[in-house]
């Protein structure tokens, strides 16, 4: 059985229950041994299986919603991986071609296990297992539609010992020259964190090392190996194998995995005269050898590259169908089985740029940076009309200003209510993913240029807030959209004191005292906790109760003294960890009341009862006391735009806020008009 070829394979999809605007598909694709999802605004919408038919016969269901869990709650594979699941859960698989559209299928059969993708890239077979989950239950018509999404994606790849000769050169002739053998491996950290010290690139001759070559740390997170070697033509026999393995040593810092995404041999013969026997032998596994058509070093290919799944339409006129001719296909029944002959037009005519652009895409700019023009500067713009802008179509309505201080540190956060567009509609960011989305894309941390974004701010003019009004003076980048920080553990009492107690209230409420942390000297990025109540409360719906705040002297404030109102927001969340993944930003200490001293919880290692041990993204300083801490969770809030600017203060200090208008640098036209008359407009038609 052949094997499709899918660098990128769209292999589910979910199609919203009700019609919204827009693109209404949330579909699971596969990209180099990742999962990858698009149409992610429609995650929480009701929704239904949407299968083309080529996609419906390669997936296979296992357990449908109403079907009991399988071995006690988790199934097990074929191949040997475990899927945990739920009652209501629903599981699939998707794999090569079945001929059928029939997705209850027998999945221990040899024909289902016989059945791969194959990435052309990582040169690797593949099966997708994956699990279907919701939440939510949605009547529509007398009809229950679920929120369908896919919460677990596993990846199972074919046992190399399946197919023993790929990646294997064997010398199937003698040849007359030495042999020059040029090789490389290109390999990655997923997280760019800490690996292997040493990682060579390793070359067999029969099954025995033959010559090596290696890295060492820190470019192990990522890099490649090149090697050189020859072979002398009088010492290589007939079958001789040469073949390529990548191995690690020395993995006490190692905290990521190292992934090889890449290898490559070649061979060849400097000085050899043109009448030479060729010895060309390469086992691929695929057959190719087999085929006299189809020789690529002889070039006599004789027959079209075929598609790897467009069908054939056969129209011929012999056809004896009723209707026959043009309206109706001969071949009709082997087309709606997907088993039609593959027509003869290649898959590249698809994709190749060179193809595609005169006859789809049309002409079409290749520069990459968007045009900033501005007079007088000398830079990489191309004058006043610039060939590619990028301009934003909303702005913000925001109904208050907050110091998130002492939580994060010189920063001024705007609670943005509404975006407003040029036909002065009104979109509140927290009632829609898409509105929230919105306002992700119009605040965006950098622009299409990769710096990062500036805003411009107008304050209503208020005579409680004047000193508010500095803030329409500057540009500031943003910080963070749709999050703001809240505290999960701290014992800081001041700007520059802590308190050596710490308040946790649970099942019984407890002390825990100081000293927390300490540095671990063998790895200055991890962070060992010293106290048992700590370690005995953690991740067990404890909170930690109210702690005093004593204003202290702090220079961002005005006559260098923190104001009298300072606190911390209440802790709404129990004393645990998140850590950093694709998702989510993970926690992060602070040290000392100072935001030089703050780090991100890439990894959590807790042992009940015995340990808690942390592992930040940079090194501890020796100087630093980490019993001066706080812990903050930049929590999902999808009103707030926090910018890299300190909030201006006036004297006395208050707690001064205003309503006003925040815009991005770069708009449309139509929203370039003065923000107190947008405001005026808005109070007149009863907006705001």
């Amino acid at each position: 059985m052949a094997r499709d070829i899918q660098p990128d394979n769209v292999f589910f999809r979910l199609t919203n229950a009700n019609t919204l605007d827009g693109n209404n598909d949330l579909s699971y694709y596969y990209r180099e041994g990742v999962i990858w999802a698009t149409g992610t605004e429609n995650l929480f919408e009701p929704k239904y299986v949407n299968l083309e038919p080529t996609t419906k016969s390669k997936t296979t269901l296992i357990k449908a919603k109403a079907d009991p869990i399988l071995n006690g709650g988790v199934f097990i594979t074929p191949e040997g991986e475990s899927i945990p699941h739920g009652v209501d859960d629903e599981i699939y698989a998707s794999s090569n071609y079945f001929g059928s559209q029939n997705i209850s299928r027998d999945y221990n059969s040899q024909k289902y296990a016989n059945s791969w993708w194959y990435d052309t890239r990582a040169h690797r077979a593949y099966k997708i297992y994956f699990v279907l989950s919701y939440s939510e239950v949605t009547t529509i018509d007398n009809q229950l539609y679920y929120n369908w999404e896919i919460s677990n994606a596993y990846i199972v790849y074919k046992d190399a010992s399946q197919d023993t000769n790929d990646g294997i050169y064997t010398f199937t002739a003698q040849p007359v020259v030495d042999v020059s053998v040029t090789a490389s491996a290109t390999f990655k950290s997923p997280s760019g964190l800490d690996t292997w010290d040493k990682v060579s690139l390793n070359l067999y001759r029969n099954n025995t090392v033959h010559t090596s070559s290696y890295v060492l740390s820190p470019d192990t997170k990522s890099g490649s190996i090149e090697m050189k070697t020859t072979f002398d033509s009088s010492n290589i026999n007939l079958n001789d194998t040469i073949r390529l393995s990548v191995s690690v040593d020395g993995g006490d810092n190692a905290y990521d995995s190292l992934i090889v995404t890449e290898y490559s041999m070649s061979f060849s013969t400097p000085g050899e005269s043109i009448d030479t026997e060729s010895y060309l032998g390469l086992t691929t596994g695929l057959g190719i050898e087999d085929d006299p058509d189809c020789q690529p070093v002889l070039n006599n290919v004789i027959t079209s590259r075929p598609s790897l799944f467009i069908e054939d339409v056969d129209y011929s006129n012999s056809s004896n169908l009723s209707g026959s001719g043009i309206l109706l296909p001969q071949n009709i029944e082997l087309l709606r089985q997907n088993s039609a002959e593959k027509a003869p037009t290649p898959d590249s005519n698809y994709s190749q740029t060179s193809h595609t652009r005169i006859r789809y895409d049309g002409t079409k700019t290749t520069r990459k940076e968007i045009n900033q023009y501005k007079e007088g500067e000398p830079t990489n713009n191309l004058g006043s009309i610039p060939n590619v802008e990028s301009l934003n179509a909303y702005l913000g309505y925001f109904s208050k200003v907050v110091d998130p201080y002492p939580n994060l540190n010189n920063k001024t956060a705007l609670f943005v209510k509404y975006l407003i567009d040029s036909t002065s509609t009104l979109y509140d960011p927290s009632l829609s993913d898409i509105n929230f989305n919105n306002l992700e894309n119009t605040f965006k941390l950098k622009d299409s240029n990769n710096v990062p974004t500036n805003v411009i701010i107008s304050i209503q003019s208020i005579d409680e807030s004047k000193e508010l009004k500095n803030l329409e003076s500057k540009t500031p980048s943003v910080y963070s959209v749709g999050t703001y920080p809240n505290p999960i553990l701290f014992s800081q009492n001041s700007s520059t004191t802590n308190s050596n107690t710490i308040p946790l209230l649970g099942t019984t409420n407890i002390t825990s005292v100081s000293p927390w942390w300490r540095v671990d000297n063998s790895n200055r990025k991890k962070l060992i906790c010293e106290d048992n109540n700590l370690i005995n409360t953690y991740d067990s719906n404890y909170y930690m109760g109210d702690l005093s705040y004593n204003p202290g002297e702090n220079t961002d404030f005005p006559s260098g003294v923190e104001p009298s109102f300072t606190k911390f927001d209440p802790v709404t969340s129990p004393w645990s960890l998140v850590s950093q993944s694709l998702s989510t930003p993970g926690d992060e200490f602070r040290f000392e009341n100072n935001e030089n001293y703050s780090f991100k919880v890439v990894d959590v290692d807790y042992t009940p009862s015995t340990s808690l041990v942390v592992t930040f993204d940079k090194e501890i300083d020796a100087s630093v006391n980490t019993n001066f801490f706080l812990i903050r969770r930049l929590a999902y809030n999808p009103g707030f735009v926090i910018l890299n600017e300190q909030k201006p203060y006036g004297f006395p200090v208050s707690a001064s806020s205003s309503p006003g208008i925040v815009t991005p640098q770069y708009r449309v036209d139509a929203l370039r008009k003065n923000p107190d008359d947008i405001i005026t407009s808005l109070i007149e038609k009863n907006l705001i």
